[in-house]
């Protein structure tokens, strides 16, 4: 008899386990008209601002800062994604509204 792979792992193969993120990411103001602001725990790679579509509209290489600005003057109104790279690469993906 073949066991089933889950009871080999000790898990269930077909469930998503939640990650704990470990980096704090605040955003404000949100919605946000002309500037929107970012502050982290931790040193911040990279920021992008990404359209629903997939398509990056903003993407700014920081020298390592925890908090910065992106200005939205030419962005058009929607829902957007702001994702930000830490120096380890973990990823911390939040929404975020223009008006």
């Amino acid at each position: 008899v073949v066991p089933f792979l889950g009871d080999l792992l000790g898990c269930d193969p077909t469930s998503i386990s939640a990650v704990e993120q470990t980096v704090k990411l605040e955003l404000f103001p949100n919605p946000a008209t002309d500037v929107l602001f970012y502050e982290s725990s931790e040193p911040l790679f990279e920021v992008s601002l990404i359209d629903i579509a997939g398509r990056t509209m903003r993407q700014e290489k920081s020298p390592l800062v925890k908090s910065g600005s992106i200005h939205l003057s030419d962005i058009p109104a929607g829902i957007y994604l702001f994702q930000s790279i830490t120096l380890n690469g973990e990823r911390i993906i939040r929404k975020v509204i223009v008006e």
